[in-house]
């Protein structure tokens, strides 16, 4: 890759296969080029990050929402994000809290799934992190704006938006654009406990949707750009990229 093209922040949303994603792309760089935003890795300022996008430093990634990214990162940098079935997304960030060790998610432990979806936790997460309104109030009263903005940045500052649900082709379409040289990966921080899951999921769908009705839509327009990365490459080229495929 060239220096250009080694710029990359990537916006970690919860709950999205972030961290298989960052154990892939640290691979491909020097380990004084990464720079790690998130729990429990890290505990920076925003400040620093700022510092960190003016020195250059080639991979910055993590838990990084919009608020707190500056238009150097936006001029600089190739921004990258996954997203996922909002259902899906908020079922497995409940699950996760159940087991966490982080401080930060002790108030979810424990906690009936109906009264999660009250949280802001269970609200619009997608959105949150692609716009400036992340936070507890925000994912409520300021739904719509926080959907627009999301909307513009998902369409003019997101570089590349891949699927979890479609991972081996997101990190096969990636790897052209940027030219990744190390795609082998391992799913991490996969959910142990399918069978609440699946029980959530049978018993809840249609309240989460409600509840997440920003990234839902989100979402949806996330599908449409993934659809029109399909149109670049062929489908035997991309059967000819799965038989050489390993995970």
């Amino acid at each position: 890759m060239n220096s250009d093209q080694k710029k990359i922040i990537f916006v970690h949303i919860p709950k999205t296969g972030g961290i298989t994603f960052k154990n892939m792309l640290i691979s491909n760089y020097k380990e004084t080029e990464v720079v790690k935003w998130q729990k429990p890795e890290c505990n920076r300022t925003v400040e620093e990050l700022h510092n960190f996008i003016s020195q250059g430093k080639p991979l910055i990634m993590g838990h990084i929402d919009f608020a707190i990214l500056n238009q150097e990162a936006f001029d600089n940098y190739k921004l990258i994000t996954f997203l996922r079935n909002p259902v899906d997304r908020t079922i497995s960030h409940y699950v996760h809290f159940q087991t966490s060790k982080l401080i930060d998610h002790e108030p979810y432990k424990g906690m009936p799934f109906e009264e999660f979806l009250e949280t802001f936790a269970a609200r619009n997460w997608q959105c949150q992190f692609l716009s400036n309104h992340k936070g507890l109030a925000s994912s409520i009263e300021n739904e719509s704006d926080m959907l627009s903005e999301a909307l513009k940045n998902l369409e003019e500052k997101i570089f590349f938006v891949g699927l979890t649900e479609e991972y081996d082709e997101s990190v096969i379409y990636l790897r052209d654009k940027i030219g990744l040289k190390k795609t082998q990966y391992k799913y991490k921080n996969r959910s142990r406990n399918q069978d609440l899951t699946d029980e959530l999921k049978a018993k809840f769908s249609k309240e989460i949707a409600n509840v997440n009705r920003a990234d839902m839509e989100l979402y949806q327009r996330g599908l449409e750009i993934f659809s029109s990365y399909k149109k670049e490459i062929k489908y035997y080229q991309l059967r000819k990229l799965r038989h050489f495929w390993k995970i």
